[in-house]
């Protein structure tokens, strides 16, 4: 939802621009960085859902390898991310 009111303003041409940016820039900074939040909360879900002896989550969990969102993307089944 917030994404899609962002991109309206950009339609309507009531986007603010960033500093140094146009709206077009500005329109994909804010909305990667709504997408990047919605993928932290979903590796910070799956981290407290996951059962406490999956491999993954427990290197994560220990700092050997791994982070929140990788745990994410291998529970959407996506391959690394930019």
């Amino acid at each position: 939802r917030a994404c899609a009111e962002i991109i309206e303003l950009f339609h309507r041409g009531e986007l603010t621009p960033a500093p140094g940016c146009n709206a077009e820039q500005t329109l994909e900074a804010k909305i990667n960085g709504l997408l990047s939040q919605i993928r932290a909360d979903a590796g910070k879900m799956c981290k407290q859902e996951l059962h406490w002896l999956n491999a993954p989550l427990i290197m994560a969990v220990c700092g050997s390898k791994g982070s929140d969102i990788n745990i994410s993307q291998m529970v959407a089944r996506v391959g690394q991310q930019t």
